[in-house]
């Protein structure tokens, strides 16, 4: 085997210990971005909860409102001598609907928004998952350049030599092997 062939299997042997790192190094970039992705939608999902109570909390303010509010309208029609028969109870009526109006936009609004957060943590879950498979596939792929290139030097090499030359050279000069 001459010097040739010596350094041909070297650089085929370096280039093909780079492909394979480099497959590695794409699993383990996969890996982390799951990993990410994964911490990004458990705070997506902590997120939505929060916004849910969010929407709870104030919805009781509003009821809450809602009792002051008439209770003042009542204390009024008290103090002026004015009956609750008639307008003032469709006045009362009135102000009961705005609130539940209010309570019930305020609790719909939390529940949307923490639907949409949620459906935020599953993309996120899912491109974290899609991360990982990239990463699995680009390995494997590499290891396949890998093998492919210690194939290329090895045949190119001589050391599979026949009557007519090495593999490589005949592939190459039949048209099979395409560089």
């Amino acid at each position: 085997m001459g010097v040739a062939a010596v350094l041909l299997l070297g650089g085929a042997g370096l280039a093909a210990a780079g492909q394979i790192k480099a497959g590695r190094l794409a699993e383990a970039e996969g890996e982390a971005a799951q990993d990410l992705a994964e911490f990004n939608a458990r705070q997506l999902e902590r997120e939505a909860k929060s916004t849910q109570e969010a929407a709870a909390f104030e919805e009781q303010r509003i009821a809450k409102q809602e009792k002051i509010t008439i209770g003042r309208q009542i204390a009024k029609a008290g103090k002026s001598g004015v009956t609750l028969e008639g307008s003032p109870i469709g006045q009362l009526a009135d102000i009961q609907a705005s609130f539940a109006i209010d309570r019930a936009l305020t609790l719909r609004r939390g529940l949307l928004g923490a639907q949409a957060l949620t459906t935020q943590a599953g993309i996120q879950r899912v491109q974290g998952k899609l991360a990982k498979i990239r990463g699995r596939q680009t390995k494997r792929v590499s290891l396949l350049k890998a093998g492919g290139t210690i194939a290329l030097a090895v045949g190119g090499s001589g050391l599979l030599k026949g009557s007519s030359g090495s593999l490589f050279q005949r592939d190459l000069a039949a048209g099979k092997i395409i560089i």
